[in-house]
Formats: C-alpha cells, sequence, structure tokens
C-alpha cells in the first residue's frame, strides 16, 4: 500500500509541475491516442501493435526524440488505408 501512496503522490506532484510550466496533460494525450486506435477499424494484428507501441511511449520522457518516432508511427498506423472507419477524401 506504501509504495501505491508514494506512486501517487509523485504522480500528483508531476501533474502540478506541467501544469504550472503550462504543458498539456500527457494522460489525456496518450488516452486520445489509445482512443483513436481502439475507434479506427483497423485489423487486430494492427490495433495490438499499435497498442504495443502507445504502451512503449506512456514509458518514455516527454520530450524524447524516439517518443516523437512513435506518437508518428501510431498516427500513421490509424491513417493506413484499410481501416473500417477511416474517413475517404474525394481524390
Amino acid at each position: 500500500m506504501e509504495k501505491a501512496q508514494k506512486e501517487y503522490y509523485l504522480n500528483e506532484q508531476i501533474k502540478a509541475i506541467h501544469k504550472e510550466l503550462g504543458r498539456k496533460d500527457e494522460r489525456a494525450e496518450m488516452d486520445e491516442l489509445k482512443k483513436k486506435i481502439e475507434e479506427a477499424g483497423m485489423t487486430e494484428e494492427a490495433k495490438e501493435k499499435a497498442l504495443q507501441e502507445l504502451h512503449r511511449l506512456e514509458a518514455m520522457p516527454p520530450m524524447s526524440a524516439e517518443g516523437t518516432v512513435r506518437a508518428t508511427y501510431i498516427d500513421w498506423l490509424f491513417r493506413c488505408p484499410g481501416n473500417k472507419n477511416q474517413k475517404r477524401s474525394a481524390t
């Protein structure tokens, strides 16, 4: 129980620091990405890979260059042709 309390306290401190610095809530961004993955209508294999990459992204420091690459890759996965819920352009 002590570990969970300490983790909660530290997470609250991180939130307060981010708010003071004017940064977006990273948890909200991750939740938004997860929602997009769930709603994209991608194949199970692609969805599994996207969720795996999201999990890795969550574990990375926010300013990591590799984090940007992973976020772009996840974005690319749910925009791929063949996703059931992808909006098609009139081109």
